[in-house]
Formats: C-alpha cells, structure tokens, sequence
C-alpha cells in the first residue's frame, strides 16, 4: 500500500514543479507574444496538434501499464522502451516524408520545413517516456520536475533570442526541440544508474497490453479531440484566429494545471492501490473531488470575470480579441478538473474497458460539436463547447457512480446548487466592478480579484461549503506535522 507521507512528498514536488513550471512557461510565454505575432502562434499550433496527435501512437498505453499494473519486472521495462523508440524512429520517418502533402493541405509553403524539423520531437521524446512511467510508479517526481524545469528554461532562453533576431515562428519550434532534448538527456544522465536495456520480450509485451491496450485507444481518442479543434480552425480560418484561440485555450490551461493535473499522476498512482478497497477509494474521491470543484469554481470566476484585463496586461493589446474565445473556454472549463478525477479513478481501479467505452461516447458527444457548431461559424463552435462538456460530465459522473457505489443523484444536486450560487457570485461582482469607473487595467485586475474573492469565500462560509471545508482540514493536517 502506498504510504500516506511518500504520497504527499509526491503530491507536494507535483504540485510545486507544475507551479513553478507553469510561472516560468507564463514568463517565456509574455516575452514572445509581445515579439511574435498571433499569426506565428496560429502556425505552432498546427505543428503541435498533429504532433501530439501522432504521439500517442507510439505509447501504445504502456506508460499508463507500467503505472497501474502490480507486478512489474524489468522484462516489461525493457520491452516497453524497445517498443516507443521503434515506433518513435517509424513515425519520424513517416512524419518527415509527408511533410509536403500536410503543407499542401494547409496551403502553406512554410510548414514543409517546419513539420521536418518538429518531426524530430518523435525521437527525443521516445526515449526518456518509460524512465518518467518508472519514476512516476516509485512517486519519484522530484527527477522529473528538475529535468522538465531545466529543459523549459534553456528551451525558453533560446526562443526569446530566436525571436529577438528575426526567426519568427522558427522560434517556437526551436523552444521545443531545445526543450525536449536538454529534459530527456538530463533524465538519462540522473538514471544512469537504472538504464533499461533494449531487449525485447513479445510476452511481457502482451501483458503490459492486456490493460495498456484498452488505456491506448482510451488516451488516443483524448489526444485526437483535444487537438482536432486547433487543426480544424488552422484549415477554416485565418492563421491569426486560430493563434488567438491558441492563446485563450492556454491560458484556460491554468486552470486545469493548479486545480487538478498537480495531483491526477499521484493520484492515479494512489487509486491503483485502492482496487480492492472501493469504499475506502470512494471517501478519498469525494474529498478530492469537492477540494476541486470548489477551487476551479474560484479560478473561473476570477478568470472569467478578469480576463480582458489579464489579457491585455500580460500579453499585449493586439491579444485583446483573445478574451471573446476565453469567455467561453474557461466556463466550458468548470467540469474538467473533477471529469479529470473520474477517469483517474476508473483508470486506477482496473477498469480500463469501461473507460474506453465512456471515452467513446463522451468523445462523440464532443465531436459532433464540430459539426453542429462549425456550421454556425465558430461563435457557434464555442457556444456548443459548454453545453457539450456539461453533458458529457453527468455522463462520466454517472458512470463513475455505478463503479463506486454512490448516489448520482444526491452529487449532481450538490454541484448544481454550488454552480448556482458560483452564478450569482459572478454576476453580482460583474455588477459591483462596473460600479468603479477605473481606467488603469492592473487596478482593475486587483479590485475584481478583491470583490469576488470576498463575495465567494463569504457565501462558502455562509453555507458550509464541503470543499472549503475539506481544503481548510487538509491545512489544519499539513500545518499540525510541520
């Protein structure tokens, strides 16, 4: 069983190094919108969709097999690292020599030159992803927060001299590459003492798969819709809509990155020890769960209610139509944190074949979005986005309340009255905002992080908030040992 303190060190190096990953990417980032141009970052948007998209082949859900299963030898090990970098070496191939037709498709001379270099990402990435999933099943985060912090910094150096001196989006490819490349040969130095051989065993293989398989269908099909929509404005529309909807749809990430994925690789870790013990596994959701909701609700709202002023502070003026798509991506956002969790847990406790199939459901839910909504132009794409991710929510809550046991209906009544009262929250301190006629943007930004904060944190007391409760017990905990 994973002990209570190796869990919190984890969670603890997860959350810091995300923190810190994040506050320094934001630093980067600030620095070349006010160089490059949307149009740049429409153009790396591309490049990175069908990277990530093309990624998940070469995983084959191994990563997620060698994290989940109970017994692992270094015959798994070794046939998994044989595996990724096969098929990292094939799809850079394939990759490099269909440059020109995806160039063609997009109607792009530039992207020839530019998909051939990226494609190299297929390469470097391929041989450190096993030494993260050993790492990650020890709760080892430590090597890993230090080796990716190493690789943003000198990936983001370099981009910024790139795009001082004239190199435009070439800039951003470089940052990737430099970042991948320094990251991964770090992580090869630090485990240079635990290397994994390059034998290859077809049976060890079939094992990790028994499970690795279903988790690799599940994560491709996330992948695919998480990047299609990048890929599908870049075709419709002009490079510059589509770099400002890039940078609305990254910035929304902070939500998801301080409100869950600081803690969904630790917990998933955690749930896979708790397969055997669902109601104990059930106490530990609910808790997590209700933490974060309740944090997402207070990051929206703030977000939600700050934005154009963020904007414009952080990125520049020529970002301020950004804020139109974030509107709509960060209240799209509220559900995604908890549908984070969901898929943890089903993913922990071994149920991998549920969750392809609620993976195919919610994902073709998703996509008919793309259809429906397009044909409104994206206005109507980004109306769609909200309705389809409340939908696809209840579905995956509801799921998850069969496998657990718990009463769906009791849950879905408490997230509704807590999104009610977040409305009214919103809505009163948009009205109160509007009431001080302030010129400058960052008192702006202050004075709507002032008014909601207060208004938010008095109604959760007001009414006994669980997850106010619940994060203020975590504190009382971590303050009692320090």
């Amino acid at each position: 069983m994973v002990q209570k303190k190796q869990a919190i060190v984890a969670s603890l190096w997860e959350f810091s190094g995300r923190i810190s990953g994040n506050i320094i990417s934001l630093g980067f980032s600030v620095v070349l919108a006010r160089i490059l141009s949307p149009e740049d970052f429409g153009t790396i948007a591309i490049l990175i969709g069908i990277i990530n998209i093309a990624s998940s082949l070469w995983d084959a859900g191994l990563g997620g097999a060698l994290i989940q299963r109970k017994e692992v030898n270094e015959s798994h090990y070794a046939s998994a690292q044989f595996f990724n970098v096969t098929v990292g070496f094939i799809l850079f191939i394939l990759f490099y020599f269909s440059s020109g037709l995806l160039s063609k498709f997009y109607s792009k001379e530039n992207l020839k030159s530019l998909f051939e270099a990226m494609s190299l990402l297929f390469i470097i990435n391929a041989f450190g992803h096993i030494y993260r999933a050993r790492l990650r099943r020890d709760l080892n985060f430590s090597v890993i927060i230090k080796t990716t912090l190493a690789g943003v910094i000198v990936g983001g150096f370099l981009s910024i001299y790139l795009a001082l001196n004239g190199f435009g989006v070439w800039s951003l490819v470089f940052q990737y590459l430099s970042s991948a490349f320094v990251s991964n040969l770090l992580l090869y130095y630090y485990l240079r003492g635990v290397k994994t051989s390059f034998s290859f065993s077809l049976k060890s293989l079939k094992e990790l798969w028994s499970h690795g398989f279903k988790m690799f269908i599940t994560n491709m099909i996330e992948v695919v819709v998480g990047n299609i929509d990048s890929l599908i404005i870049g075709k419709l529309f002009a490079p510059s809509v589509l770099g400002l909807y890039y940078r609305a749809k990254s910035l929304n990430n902070f939500v998801v990155e301080y409100s869950a994925s600081s803690i969904m690789n630790v917990y998933f870790r955690v749930a896979s020890h708790y397969q055997d013990n669902l109601a104990e596994l059930c106490k530990i959701y609910n808790r997590i769960s209700s933490m974060l909701f309740f944090i997402t609700n207070f990051m929206v709202g703030f977000l939600f209610l700050t934005n154009k002023e963020i904007i414009i502070v952080v990125f520049g003026s020529k970002w301020i139509d950004a804020s139109y798509y974030f509107d709509f991506i960060v209240i799209s956002s509220l559900t995604i944190p908890v549908s984070h969790l969901i898929l943890n847990t089903l993913s922990g406790i071994g149920k991998s074949g549920i969750m392809l199939r609620l993976k195919i459901i919610t994902r073709t839910i998703y996509l008919s979005n793309f259809i429906i909504g397009f044909s409104f132009g994206i206005k109507g794409f980004m109306i769609g986005l909200v309705f389809v991710n409340f939908i696809n929510f209840g579905i995956e809550l509801w799921t998850l309340s069969r496998n657990l046991n718990f009463n769906f209906l009791s849950i879905i009544f408490k997230l509704g009255f807590q999104l009610i009262t977040f409305l009214i929250v919103v809505f009163i301190s948009y009205y109160i905002k509007s009431l001080f006629q302030i010129e400058n943007n960052i008192l702006k930004v202050i004075l709507g992080f002032i008014i909601f904060s207060t208004l938010f944190l008095s109604f959760a007391f007001l009414q006994k908030n669980e997850g106010l409760g619940n994060i203020i017990l975590e504190l009382k905990k971590i303050r009692n040992k320090a």
